[in-house]
């Protein structure tokens, strides 16, 4: 079902990998028949409830879509590939950046095997502790030239 999403809001070529690798984790050959039967049904409805969910209206949001509350253009995977490339050479740009962006600029790296997971592992620790650090008691700017300097070499190493 995430895939199905993923695909949907942020298409790239990364989710058929992605699904490719479930099914060879999840082989669906290794279930029992009445599972193999259900899967086969929900595989087929999953298209439309992707497509319903999306553009649905909640009276809540005042006749927006819910594909519309969410910043998925700016999510795309070549605008996020593009971030990721300009943050190696200025980490300081990253700052600017809302943590869900840095979350999925991180992420899209490791789709595409940029970084290692152990890498990207170290990077969201890095920017988890660094925003909790400077959200918490008022912290000063003038700490932040050291934390780059410190996300510069993660990301490049």
């Amino acid at each position: 079902m995430s895939l199905a999403f993923g695909n949907a809001l942020f298409p790239h070529m990364q989710w058929e990998r992605y699904e490719k690798l479930w099914e060879r984790m999840y082989p669906p050959e290794s279930a029992d028949e009445n599972t193999q039967v259900l899967m086969e049904q929900l595989q087929v409805t999953i298209p439309q409830f992707v497509k319903m969910v999306m553009h649905h209206q909640p009276p809540k949001l005042n006749g927006k879509r819910l594909c519309d509350v969410f910043p998925y253009r700016s999510r795309q995977p070549a605008h996020l590939q593009h971030l990721f490339n300009l943050w190696r050479f200025s980490p300081d740009q990253i700052s600017k950046a809302r943590p869900s962006l840095v979350f999925a600029v991180i992420g899209q790296a490791r789709a595409d095997a940029n970084i290692s997971a152990i890498k990207e592992n170290q990077l969201l620790s890095k920017w988890l502790t660094n925003w909790a650090f400077f959200s918490s008691e008022n912290r000063s700017k003038k700490e932040l030239p050291k934390v780059y300097k410190e996300l510069k070499h993660l990301v490049n190493n």
